[in-house]
């Protein structure tokens, strides 16, 4: 029964294509379930794809260690070299930093992506910034609150935007990057 009197065109085309899938051999319940999919697939937006926890806990590694630079200087942004595909994640000048993330209390192995991670730049110097996070229900560390936190304090939020993008975080608010929170 259509309970909507201005939906009653939209409910008889669904209710044909109900009826044609029958007629063409379906089970009543088949037709409808998948008539009815089909229709709210045209409305919901596709679930997103599922982004592993270590590129989330590594997104907020890095967004942490920015937003702390964002504090000291609005165009520290332009340090973040990570998304795109430096040897380190943040350089200035000769120095650069590596951030890496555990997910384990008390874990002191960081894995490395290659010896040259661990190089220093020439006549620099290169520090590793190691935090350990803790996956939790209810967290304030999350790619959502960082990333918006610091596109507040970038002094060019659409460049920032766009280092992101290059990770493939399009959008900082984006279920698919935020399945997971953490405490520090």
């Amino acid at each position: 029964t259509c309970m909507a009197q201005e939906l009653e065109k939209v409910f008889a085309e669904l209710g044909h294509e109900i009826l044609s899938r029958i007629e063409a051999g379906a089970s009543c319940a088949d037709a409808a379930r998948s008539t009815i999919e089909e229709f709210r697939s045209l409305l919901v937006r596709p679930s997103a794809s599922h982004v592993p926890l270590s590129r989330v806990a590594g997104l907020v590694g890095e967004l942490l260690l920015l937003n702390r630079l964002l504090d000291r200087d609005p165009a520290a942004w332009k340090c973040w070299r990570g998304p795109a595909g430096d040897r380190h994640d943040f350089s200035s000048g000769p120095n650069s930093l590596e951030v890496k993330v555990s997910l384990s209390k008390g874990r002191t192995k960081i894995t490395v992506n290659g010896f040259d991670q661990l190089e220093r730049p020439a006549g620099g110097s290169l520090h590793l910034l190691h935090f350990e996070l803790e996956a939790v229900g209810s967290g304030m560390l999350s790619v959502d609150a960082l990333g918006t936190a610091s596109l507040g304090k970038a002094s060019e939020p659409e460049k920032l935007r766009q280092l992101l993008s290059a990770l493939g975080c399009e959008d900082v608010s984006d279920p698919s990057w935020n399945h997971t929170v953490f405490r520090l």
